[in-house]
């Protein structure tokens, strides 16, 4: 039967099939190849716990037609564990970048692993999904330090030449000496400057340095959240200043982390400690066990030479728990200028007055036990000092700073 004799339901069938078959073949033509798109994963430099950060995907179409379609990229856990789904549009030998923000949630190691790109053709009826290996490792650092001027803001001290002294109080100058090409201004002496018509600096003299060695409890119970950190954070944040300021007082400074066994064991330096420590201590958290202190401590403890400032961050449950700590600090403090930094509880206090009976008498009783284990370790000669949570890292900082001198 000749084919215009055919139905015109038939016939139009079969012009639509054939019109379908064209279209499809121009849609697949203009779908671009896996070497088309190129995709590259773009990040920051550091990752700082808390601190918000852009995470970017450029893309570039080395295809003759223009792009569109959808993008897939999977969040490590540590940065929220969500999965971005991101449109784009792309000109030919063109780039677009996409961009979205994340914020770290817990020190360690994070990686970002394959995305997944789909192009849809030029006429939207068929599209193409390639997986692409971006794999990338990252280390989430612990929270940003701030300038050791912000930190010593209203506490009477300041920043001077390089190192932390008392306000009111003017660093020792050595001598004066011709300036060089490349120093800082502030060190210039002017009135010595305008009477010898050129420019005069201040050498200052150096302070007597001393040794520090830090040491960190990494123990089951400092994996307990006080604010929005562990008490394992805030120590870390904390020894962290600890090392800057060290690096400014020209101070050797030791640092150890430990549970029942070592963890990380920086030996004593007085030069690039504080980004030895950021890069060993990023990863390391509390475990799940208790704290071996008469074996692994003490050992620690028993390894320094020197005379020197001793500064634990631990914390102290109950006076049978802590006789372990107890005893190796108060044998140190007969040798060692001994410091034991802890964090302050606030829910121990609000559960001591709570309507719960059995609750308030439990959290009364635990206070208790900590103040008798307190007591018998400043009996022994040992500085403890319990602070609170938005004070600590300053607090900590001011302590050293007033002990350094007497060691």
């Amino acid at each position: 039967m000749p084919i215009w004799l055919l139905p015109n339901g038939l016939l139009l069938g079969i012009w639509m099939v054939l019109l379908f078959f064209l279209a499809s073949i121009v849609d697949i033509a203009s779908l671009p190849l896996r070497q088309h798109l190129e995709l590259k994963r773009i990040l920051p430099s550091s990752f700082y716990l808390g601190e918000k950060i852009i995470i970017a995907i450029e893309i570039f179409n080395a295809s003759r037609y223009m792009q569109h379609g959808l993008l897939c990229d999977d969040i490590p856990e540590a940065l929220g564990g969500e999965t971005k789904m991101l449109t784009w549009s792309i000109l030919a030998k063109h780039s677009c970048r996409l961009e979205w923000a994340a914020c770290p949630q817990k020190r360690g190691q994070a990686s970002f692993g394959l995305t997944l790109w789909r192009a849809n053709g030029l006429l939207g009826l068929w599209h193409k999904d390639v997986v692409v290996d971006l794999t990338q490792e990252v280390a989430l650092f612990p929270a940003k330090l701030l300038p050791l001027q912000k930190q010593f803001q209203g506490l009477g001290r300041n920043v001077n030449n390089g190192r932390i002294i008392n306000s009111g109080q003017r660093a020792e100058i050595d001598f004066l000496r011709p300036m060089y090409e490349g120093e800082e201004w502030r060190s210039v002496d002017w009135k010595q400057s305008a009477n010898k018509n050129r420019w005069i600096v201040r050498e200052y003299k150096e302070g007597i340095s001393c040794q520090i060695s830090l040491f960190i409890d990494c123990g089951r119970a400092m994996g307990e959240i006080i604010g929005a950190k562990s008490r394992l954070d805030h120590s870390i944040n904390a020894s962290l200043q600890i090392c800057r300021a060290a690096e400014k007082n020209g101070d050797e400074i030791a640092l150890t982390a430990f549970s029942n066994h070592i963890h990380m064991n920086l030996p004593l330096v007085n030069r690039g400690q504080f980004c030895k420590a950021l890069k060993s201590l990023y990863g390391i958290g509390a475990s799940e066990g208790e704290s071996d202190y008469w074996k692994v401590f003490g050992q620690a403890l028993h390894q320094l030479k020197k005379r020197s400032l001793i500064i634990l961050f631990s914390d102290i449950l109950d006076s049978c728990a802590s006789n372990g700590i107890s005893y190796q600090l108060c044998l140190a403090a007969q040798r060692h200028k001994v410091i034991c930094c802890m964090l302050k509880d606030p829910a121990l206090n609000l559960e001591a007055i709570n309507d719960d009976l059995h609750r308030s008498t439990a959290a009364k009783f635990m206070s208790i036990e900590r103040a008798v284990a307190i007591a018998k370790m400043r009996q022994g000669g040992v500085s403890v000092i319990e602070i609170e949570e938005s004070h600590f890292h300053t607090s900590i900082l001011q302590h050293y700073i007033e002990t350094r001198g007497k060691v």
